[in-house]
């Protein structure tokens, strides 16, 4: 089928695995301990209640992880902690690693459903969309891909995720700053493969908007134009919400 292209990870988008590849994700040394609910910062080897401190806790096969975010743009008590998001397990909130990025804030860390993986998405001026498997110090991130991305990420099984793919090389839509040349992509991170389920064309690209767990639905948005030219008219762009089927694993 046209709309469903497997795509090699040496054939990536140019994009793909910019800005530094592939390589280790850095060690946890953030100095954030998270504690009941609580956020500290040790100080002089002292626990320092840090307020007003964005995390959130999720649960997976593996038990429950928490991340915190550590930004010390927006929080002056974080200087010297990093930048990044810190994570931990368990219900007592051990250290799990420390995930740097530059601008924090604007990253979507996910888990995967067995908790053993991890994509993350970082909008702002990246929008990037990368790809983590857990150090083997249990305590680091080692990124194995990363692709140009929009919106979020949704985990469909333990394996794979669905995400909104960007083909970067072909630039804006008729110079709309707020259009690009979007599909919706499945990567399946056993095969180390990207399957593109709805494809980008002249007039028509593709975007996802969530995923059922319940009922294993993919929904998305199909926005399309009669003329190419059309696309510097948010006007002339019809949306219409569309159901995306999932292949089956393997």
């Amino acid at each position: 089928m046209k709309s469903m292209q497997r795509i090699a990870l040496a054939a990536m988008l140019s994009c793909a695995l910019a800005a530094g590849g592939a390589g280790g994700a850095g060690a946890a040394g953030s100095g954030v301990i998270l504690r009941d609910g609580q956020v500290y910062r040790m100080d002089s080897g002292q626990k320092r209640l840090v307020e007003k401190v964005p995390f959130a806790s999720v649960l997976t096969d593996k038990g429950v992880w928490s991340r915190v975010l550590v930004d010390p743009e927006a929080n002056v008590e974080m200087k010297g902690a990093g930048s990044g998001h810190a994570f931990f397990r368990g219900e007592d909130d051990r250290p799990a690693g420390f995930l740097p990025l530059p601008n924090p804030r604007f990253c979507h860390p996910e888990l995967s459903p067995s908790g053993e993986k991890l994509a993350c998405f970082c909008g702002g001026d990246e929008r990037r969309l990368s790809f983590y498997l857990a150090g083997a110090d249990g305590r680091s991130f080692v990124r194995k891909a990363s692709f140009c991305a929009e919106s979020g990420v949704f985990w469909t099984d333990p394996h794979r995720f669905v995400f909104t793919l960007v083909d970067e090389s072909k630039g804006l839509r008729s110079g709309n700053p707020e259009r690009r040349h979007c599909s919706v992509a499945l990567y399946d991170t056993i095969e180390e493969e990207l399957t593109v389920l709805r494809q980008a064309t002249a007039t028509r690209d593709f975007a996802c908007l969530g995923f059922d767990s319940a009922s294993g639905k993919l929904y998305g948005v199909e926005r399309s134009v009669k003329a190419e030219k059309d696309w510097s008219s948010e006007s002339k762009i019809t949306k219409q919400k569309t159901e995306i089927p999932i292949p089956a694993a393997g």
